[in-house]
């Protein structure tokens, strides 16, 4: 039961992240001033996702892997029982949102959003497994934060701002997010037209977020020993 509780609640999350990334995609499709007019006021809405992970406590990946070190060897198990409830919420979210009206708003912008995403394999289009680590590592290092300050402070207004201010950084700069570009290639069914390059992609944001939030742990642990154990 405790397995099936912890797929079943990433699930959720899986869900609360594809929520966020859908409402990114409407402001980067309907707010049309500029090319990138929509990109702020997205970046700021999606949020609401990873603050529905935080605040109804669901088990999204990229917000407990940095704690491994935390924990028992069995925690590797629940991660991954994790990722794959993060997979079937946010994939699945995009698949239903395809076959919706809101794909008309949407469809254009997520498709281009998704291709600019996947990896490049001589066919033009996409980015380089460099970039995709980076890109990755940096959002890791970025959601690590916003749920460690959520998790840790105890003022609830800098909970809130650390939260908003973390992830709206790191989707304007377009750092990669595993589940919300899982969402994002539901929605374009990048999964279906351009498998291989989208899951070698997805293993390389997987990787770059889980160094990422590993890395800013370390680093955080370190700076707060005393220094006479530094």
């Amino acid at each position: 039961m405790k397995h099936l509780q912890c797929i079943l609640s990433g699930v959720l999350a899986g869900l609360a992240i594809g929520l966020g990334g859908g409402i990114f995609l409407v402001c980067l499709a309907t707010i049309t001033a500029s090319p990138m007019a929509g990109r702020i006021p997205g970046s700021l809405l999606f949020s609401i996702g990873l603050f529905l992970v935080c605040s109804l406590g669901l088990c999204l990946y990229t917000g407990k892997i940095g704690y491994v070190f935390e924990n028992r060897p069995a925690y590797l198990l629940s991660l991954l029982e994790m990722l794959i409830g993060n997979a079937f919420g946010a994939v699945g979210l995009g698949y239903l949102v395809s076959v919706t009206s809101l794909n008309k708003v949407i469809g254009t912008t997520a498709t281009s959003c998704a291709q600019g995403k996947i990896l490049e394999m001589g066919q033009g289009g996409g980015q380089t497994w460099y970039s995709c680590l980076i890109n990755a590592f940096f959002c890791g290092v970025l959601v690590f934060l916003a749920v460690d300050i959520f998790k840790k402070s105890e003022n609830h207004l800098i909970k809130v701002i650390g939260l908003v201010g973390c992830v709206t950084l790191f989707v304007a700069l377009g750092f990669e997010h595993c589940v919300a570009d899982m969402f994002y290639f539901g929605v374009s069914n990048m999964w279906g037209l351009h498998f291989k390059e989208a899951f070698l992609a997805m293993l390389l944001f997987i990787l770059g977020n889980s160094l990422g939030s590993i890395a800013i742990w370390a680093a955080l642990k370190y700076i707060k020993k005393p220094l006479s154990q530094a």
